[in-house]
This record gives structure tokens, sequence and C-alpha cells, in this order.
């Protein structure tokens, strides 16, 4: 009856909202040639080498950056791979040397919300970081920790950040 069902529907013209025609993958704590893993000649990070594998398959990577590490001549590789669109970037936190979020853009660690005030100060920040670079926000941010607190959303926004890959609902939306 079901199988029926389903075949009868296949021949009605209904408009649908599908699932867009790509593929992506979701890339976190991305520090390139400066992660601990970047040092080595041979590694993948080093100038964001795993880019060009992933795009050989299909891949449009949304890449959570840790903004502060990252080299010039990375940012020249990010730079390229924007304006191909074979990568999107996302500020993921300052910097995580401990990987206890020591350096967070949208929220504290501990589920408090930074105030207007230091906010201006982490966007402007990310603002220049990526005008340096010369691309644009991902519309969709890939958070370290998953943590977006309410009041980033705004600032976020402003930014044609549309969506969030983070379970769940950003904090204090509960």
């Amino acid at each position: 009856m079901l199988f029926g069902a389903i075949l009868w529907a296949v021949r009605k013209p209904f408009v649908a909202k599908r699932v867009p025609p790509f593929v992506t993958c979701r890339i976190d704590d991305a520090s390139g040639t400066a992660s601990m893993f970047g040092r080595r000649e041979d590694s993948a990070n080093r100038g964001f080498a795993y880019l060009d594998l992933l795009n050989e398959y299909g891949y449009i990577p949304n890449v959570g950056l840790f903004i502060d590490d990252i080299t010039d001549e990375d940012g020249r590789v990010i730079k390229g791979k924007y304006d191909e669109g074979k990568a999107q970037f996302s500020p993921h936190a300052f910097s995580d040397p401990e990987n206890v979020n020591e350096h967070p853009i949208y929220m504290l660690h501990d589920g408090r919300e930074f105030f207007t005030a230091q906010l201006k100060e982490n966007f402007a920040r990310v603002d220049e970081r990526f005008g340096r670079w010369g691309i644009r926000l991902a519309e969709t941010v890939n958070a370290h920790f998953a943590e977006i607190g309410v009041n980033s959303l705004p600032f976020l926004r402003e930014r044609g950040v549309r969506f969030t890959m983070q379970p769940g609902v950003p904090f204090g939306c509960t």
C-alpha cells in the first residue's frame, strides 16, 4: 500500500524543496601550516593540502579556521580556494592550542555570553582577518565546541551568516 502511494505521488507535479545538488563536509580546528600537524613537510595540513584531495572527489568543505593561527602563505591558499568556489571558510575561534576554547569568538566556554562591547571587538578582529584575505565569511557558521551565544547572532547576521551546523539551538535560546 505504501509503495503504491509513493508511485502515485511520483507522477504528480508537486513543488518540493529538495536537497541542493552539492556535497560538502565540515572541517574544524583548522590552522593549516601553523597547526602542530602542519609543521611536517609531508603533512596534509601544510598549506591546506587536504583541500585539493577533497576537491578532487567533489567536496566543497566548510573549513572552521583558528583565524589567529593562519600564516600569510596559508591566507593566499584560502583566498585561492575561496575565489575558485572550492571551499567556504568560517571563523571557528581565534586560536586554541590547548583545546579548551581559551580564545573563543561567539561566547565563553563556561556558557556565559560576551557583552556587546566584547563582541564588537571580536567581530572587528574577524572582519580584519577575512578582509586581509579578501574573502567573505561562509553563510554557515562553524563554531568551536558548537558554542554560539545569542548575543553573537546579530553580528553573524550582519555578515551574511544565515545558517549554523551546530547540533541544537544557540545557547540561551531554550
